[in-house]
């Protein structure tokens, strides 16, 4: 299902941005869209496919957590690298779409810097993760994420330029922020 929701996701946005003009001012505007909504794509679809995870599994954790036959973070490493080549392998293919559908810079390096950008946004996962983990209910989980991503999105520089409250929108932790002055 999620690489269903990847490859329909990433054909719309090459359809839509097909063969952008990087020349003109509009086309550079066109393609900053572009790049900070896969940003927000990449930051919004690993944190709520994450969120699931330990609310989902917790009946399972718990039974065999009860008869210690492994740590919580033996299970957290496990499960971690376990993703891992999905969690990579989706990004790709997503990529290999829009980048080239859309006409972006066509050199290797520009598009590796782009794939490098987009991998650093799969980290918003791991505040999934933490928050499926520290919550163990949907609901309430869907909804501490949605305003923390919504938070760092909108002040991530793309909509508003956020000026004196720096440390209220974790400048640093702020993947949208890195990602937009990348």
């Amino acid at each position: 299902m999620r690489i269903t929701q990847v490859i329909a996701t990433a054909v719309i946005l090459g359809l839509l941005w097909w063969h952008s003009d990087s020349t003109t001012p509009k086309g550079l505007q066109d393609q900053a869209g572009l790049l900070f909504f896969t940003a927000v794509f990449w930051g919004f679809f690993p944190v709520f496919t994450a969120i699931f995870t330990f609310p989902q599994e917790r009946a399972m954790l718990n039974k065999e957590r009860a008869v210690d036959m492994y740590r919580l973070s033996a299970y957290f490493m496990a499960r971690t690298t376990s993703d891992l080549p999905l969690d990579l392998f989706l990004p790709i293919i997503f990529l290999l779409i829009v980048y080239f559908m859309a006409a972006l810079r066509q050199n290797a390096e520009a598009f590796f810097l782009t794939m490098l950008i987009v991998f650093l946004s799969i980290v918003a996962a791991q505040l999934g993760l933490a928050i499926g983990a520290s919550l163990m209910d949907v609901k309430k989980a869907t909804t501490l994420a949605s305003v923390t991503v919504m938070t760092f999105m909108l002040a991530g520089g793309f909509f508003v330029k956020v000026r004196g409250i720096s440390c209220f929108t974790g400048e640093y932790l702020n993947q949208y922020k890195q990602n937009y002055e990348s």
